[in-house]
C-alpha cells in the first residue's frame, strides 16, 4: 500500500501529542493500554510515528474488525484502526438501575487494580452474569477474596434504587489533630498535569488532601497544565478542594517562580 510508505515526520518535542487515531470515542485510554505482553498499544503507535503519520501508525498497529486477539505485530484493538473506528458509536455505559447515584464518576471509581466498570464487564463476559447481578457482585465483599470491591453502595441495585443522592459524610469534626496543625505564611500546594483528562486523579488527590490536612490550614492550590482547561472543568475540580483557593494555570510564561511571586 503506497499510503504506508515511509514519510518524513516532524514532531515538535515541546508540543504534547494526543494519540487517539482519529477515533477519540473508541480509541480511548483503555484501548491504548492494551498490551501483547511486551508493549502497549500506545507505545507501538509512538514507535511507528517516528517515521509515519499517526493515522498510518494506527493502521499498522491495529487489528481488523472481527479479529479476536493481538499478535506480535499488531498490539492495538480494532477500536484504534482508522479504517473502521471512525464509524463506531459511543460505548454503552453500564446501567445498574440507579441513575441518580450510579453515575459516570461512580462507575469509573478505581481501586489499585481496576475500575468499577471493568469489574462489572469482567463478570458479565467471563461468567455470563446479567448486568444487574454483576453490579451487585462488584459492590459487595466476596468471601475469601483479597481484592477490594471496586464499586460502592451507589451502584448496588439491592440498595441504590431508592437513593436520590449519594451518601454524604460529614468530616468537619473528624480526626481533628491534637495539637492542631500549624499554618505557615506564603505556602502554596502545587502540582502538575498534562491535560484536563487528569481531572479524575486530581479530584481523588485533593479530596484526600483536604480531608487529612488542608481543611485545617487552607493553603492555596495551584495546578499547572500543559493543555488548557475550560472554566466548567475548573469549577468541577473546585468542588473537591473545600474552602481553599484553586488556580489552574497554563504552563509557560510566567514561570512557576513567577506565579508564586504574583500570588504572594
Amino acid at each position: 500500500d503506497s499510503n504506508d510508505d515511509i514519510v518524513p515526520v516532524v514532531v515538535d518535542p515541546n508540543k504534547p501529542v494526543v494519540i487517539d487515531c482519529g477515533c477519540p470515542i473508541s480509541c480511548d485510554e483503555e484501548a491504548l493500554r492494551t498490551t501483547n505482553g511486551s508493549r502497549t498499544c500506545r507505545n507501538q503507535i509512538k514507535n511507528l510515528m517516528k517515521s509515519h503519520t499517526q493515522e498510518q501508525a494506527c493502521r499498522m498497529a491495529s487489528l481488523q474488525e472481527g479479529d479476536e486477539k493481538s499478535n506480535s505485530k499488531k498490539t492495538c484493538p480494532a477500536a484504534c484502526n482508522p479504517l473502521t473506528c471512525k464509524t463506531r458509536k459511543k460505548k454503552k455505559e453500564i446501567d445498574c438501575g440507579c441513575p441518580h447515584v450510579c453515575d459516570h464518576r461512580a462507575i469509573h471509581k478505581r481501586t489499585a487494580k481496576l475500575t468499577c466498570e471493568q469489574r462489572i464487564k469482567f463478570l458479565m463476559r467471563k461468567h455470563n452474569t446479567p448486568e444487574i447481578e454483576a453490579c451487585s457482585q462488584a459492590s459487595e465483599d466476596e468471601p475469601f477474596q483479597d481484592t477490594t470491591k471496586p464499586c460502592e453502595v451507589e451502584c448496588n441495585p439491592k440498595l441504590c434504587k431508592t437513593m436520590k443522592e449519594k451518601p454524604k459524610i460529614d468530616i468537619s469534626n473528624v480526626d481533628i489533630p491534637n495539637p492542631p496543625f500549624q499554618r505557615y505564611e506564603d505556602v502554596v500546594i502545587v502540582t502538575k498535569v498534562l491535560w484536563p483528562k487528569d481531572i479524575g486523579i486530581l479530584k481523588q488527590m485533593f479530596c484526600l488532601l483536604n480531608a487529612a490536612y488542608n481543611r485545617f490550614v487552607h493553603y492555596d492550590l495551584v495546578v499547572f497544565t500543559t493543555m488548557p482547561w475550560t472554566q466548567e472543568q475548573i469549577d468541577d475540580l473546585q468542588l473537591f478542594v473545600g474552602d481553599a483557593n484553586l488556580t489552574v494555570a497554563l504552563e509557560g510564561p510566567p514561570t512557576l517562580e513567577g506565579h508564586l511571586v504574583n500570588m504572594t
